[in-house]
């Protein structure tokens, strides 16, 4: 159950982050511009960050700051790699 929720939230927020960045490009570029490496309106550097997130930040989940730095440093540490 667990597995097929957070399998879930990666589709949800890949696909977030793929119309993000869809429209991204038609505003900047005024043109479609697919920025996924994948087939599918799917980008999954957005799925992972979210997924990693909401995995390991469950303890700081009473501190917005805490979230909020780590998130950062999360999502920058997932973008590099």
């Amino acid at each position: 159950y667990t597995f097929s929720i957070y399998l879930l939230y990666f589709l949800f927020y890949s696909f977030l982050g793929w119309i993000h960045e869809f429209f991204f490009f038609l505003v900047t570029e005024k043109r479609f511009r697919n920025g996924g490496i994948v087939i599918a309106p799917l980008l999954p550097v957005y799925g992972i960050g979210a997924v990693s997130i909401l995995l390991l930040l469950q303890p700081y989940v009473h501190n917005p700051f805490a979230i909020f730095v780590l998130s950062v440093i999360l999502a920058s540490v997932v973008e590099y790699i």
